[in-house]
């Protein structure tokens, strides 16, 4: 886009309403695009997809795996599985794992369900994949923990990750779409997803 920019720092409770308030133009956050986020601003195409995983540490039972390729039911019964607060894996868990029988315990950031489940606070996190990747795994102690299935998608996960801004600054959204499409198209994305990442963020644009 050619654009000179700001980076503003926000708690993540907050950064709707600031945007909407005008205290900055877009989210670039790894915010999840959902149908009640749309009611209040508009996004960007998505820019990276990733499934939610559960993590624990290496001997947990959640190695039992189901038909879907993920942890059966039977071994997230009675586990504390630790959330990010109003996030689209949140409300998935409070759906499907609350059924399994586990307990869900909430936190304000990714960091602190990161730090609860290494003191053994909780006994797994479910969360984006990319935090996942990049979270506790790459942590000094992570060596203790693994990712246990292949990856929940579905709709209600909200797996597609947008660029946030205002409903009114179509023209704003409209340019941040013609720069995605232009990165993947001469293979700057794809470049810079190799030099960071291990996985394909975006693989089928």
């Amino acid at each position: 886009m050619q654009a000179d920019c700001t980076i503003v720092r926000q708690q993540w409770d907050g950064m709707i309403p600031e945007l909407v308030r005008g205290n900055y133009d877009a989210i670039i956050a790894s915010m999840s695009i959902t149908k009640e986020r749309r009611a209040v601003i508009d996004f960007s195409d998505p820019y990276y997809i990733t499934p939610a995983l559960l993590v624990s540490t290496k001997d947990s039972r959640l190695s039992l795996p189901g038909g879907d390729g993920n942890p059966m039911p039977e071994a997230i019964k009675g586990l504390y599985i630790g959330v990010l607060a109003n996030s689209p894996r949140a409300r998935y868990a409070l759906t499907h794992f609350l059924s399994f029988g586990a307990a869900l315990r909430v936190y304000a950031t990714i960091e602190d369900a990161d730090a609860a489940l290494r003191s053994g606070q909780v006994d797994a996190i479910f969360e984006d994949g990319f935090f996942v990747e990049y979270g506790v795994l790459k942590a000094a102690e992570g060596e203790r923990f693994a990712i246990f299935g292949k990856g929940y998608h579905d709709s209600q996960l909200d797996n597609r990750v947008g660029i946030g801004v205002r409903k009114e600054d179509t023209a704003l959204r409209d340019n941040f779409n013609a720069a995605l499409k232009a990165i993947y198209a001469d293979g700057t994305y794809q470049k810079i997803n190799a030099k960071y990442f291990e996985f394909n963020l975006y693989p089928t644009p």
